[in-house]
């Protein structure tokens, strides 16, 4: 689901989109997010709205809708079930983005979660853009782009 299709869920449910200045992080959110128990797999954020891959035991992985200003779920904004292929026992996206963390990019961009495997998009502390993928089951790393 693109992100501008997020921002007018979050319009149409009667929230108002904050100024992206007031934003938190993709870190940030995924830090408080699962601080409250959340399994998180993937985050992608635009316009004070993120669309964030959850793992639901049971039930694969589903896209919900936070506010970016807050990092706190929408109530009754699912934006729907992505996948079931959640590896048992693998790295969790924190345990995903500790690693790219420990490469020097510890300033996350942008993740994702499909067959198995992360891909991170994240900043150095000079300001450099990297892409890594990192297998879910075995924790290999891989540095994609710059």
């Amino acid at each position: 689901m693109r992100l501008h299709h997020i921002a007018a869920a979050m319009i149409a449910l009667g929230f108002a989109i904050p100024a992206q200045a007031s934003s938190l992080s993709p870190s940030a959110i995924i830090d408080q997010l699962s601080a409250q128990g959340y399994d998180l797999r993937g985050i992608s954020c635009q316009s004070g709205a993120c669309a964030v891959m959850v793992h639901e035991p049971g039930d694969g992985i589903t896209r919900i809708l936070v506010n970016a200003n807050n990092g706190q779920p929408v109530k009754n904004a699912r934006l729907g079930h992505v996948s079931a292929m959640v590896p048992d026992g693998g790295l969790t996206g924190r345990d995903a983005m500790a690693l790219v963390a420990k490469a020097g990019y510890g300033d996350l961009i942008s993740m994702s979660f499909e067959d198995g495997t992360y891909g991170l998009k994240a900043k150095a502390g000079d300001g450099k853009m990297a892409s890594f993928q990192v297998d879910a089951v075995s924790g290999a790393m891989t540095k994609t782009a710059d």
